[in-house]
């Protein structure tokens, strides 16, 4: 649309005209309720214009288009401001949620190399504990690094812009854990069966955080 100052004098006229016959037959509807109650309460006073007849009904549609006239720049300053700021809140809220989009995505994938760390150091460990020349401090060791890790995604799960409260109880309690026999040390199978179990939570943990709006 093009703008100029012909096109904003039409608006102003337009603005000022809206609704004035509505108007004008509202006021005169109130005058002629005005006046009639007044000359049945006090019959001395006597009504000496025609409020049926055109003149009257000109004067107020007259006085009323030039009331909005002088009213009119301001009304199309607020519209265009409230158009403004409806734009701008619109802009910002696009920005924003871009913004969590993105510091969602970062968050998952740092939770995706969380998993790829437990995969290469905890599920392959080297040396492995079983096949170390002392075996019991082998696997307190691991426990240690495995203790450690849990409590490291733990606290990124407390994150709830991104993770719910129930995220995190997910990994954290797991309950009825079914066990991995494939060493001799009933320590270390343990260990591996609790891991296995913390993994699998953490990527359905994962692809439901992903499938979140």
């Amino acid at each position: 649309m093009r703008s100029g100052p012909s096109n904003y004098l039409w608006l102003v006229v337009k603005t000022a005209s809206r609704h004035s016959l509505h108007a004008t037959h509202s006021i005169i509807l109130a005058l002629i309720i005005v006046a009639g109650i007044v000359t049945a309460l006090v019959p001395q006073v006597e009504v000496l214009v025609d409020l049926h007849g055109w003149q009257v009904a000109s004067a107020v549609l007259g006085g009323i288009v030039a009331v909005r006239l002088l009213l009119a720049p301001y009304w199309i300053w607020k519209s265009d401001q409230e158009r403004l700021n409806a734009v701008s809140n619109q802009v910002a809220n696009e920005a924003q949620n871009q913004q969590r989009l993105a510091t969602k995505a970062t968050t998952l994938d740092d939770l995706a190399q969380e998993i790829a760390w437990a995969v290469n150091n905890l599920v392959n460990p080297r040396p492995h504990p079983a096949n170390t020349s002392d075996p019991e401090a082998a696997i307190a060791a691991f426990e240690a690094q495995l203790v450690a890790w849990c409590d490291r995604v733990s606290k990124k799960l407390a994150n709830r812009d991104v993770f719910t409260q129930g995220d995190q109880t997910h990994f954290d309690v797991l309950g009825f854990i079914k066990p991995v026999t494939m060493w001799a040390h009933p320590k270390l199978n343990h260990l591996f069966s609790q891991l296995n179990l913390k993994i699998e939570r953490l990527r359905e943990i994962e692809h439901r955080a992903r499938e979140r709006k």
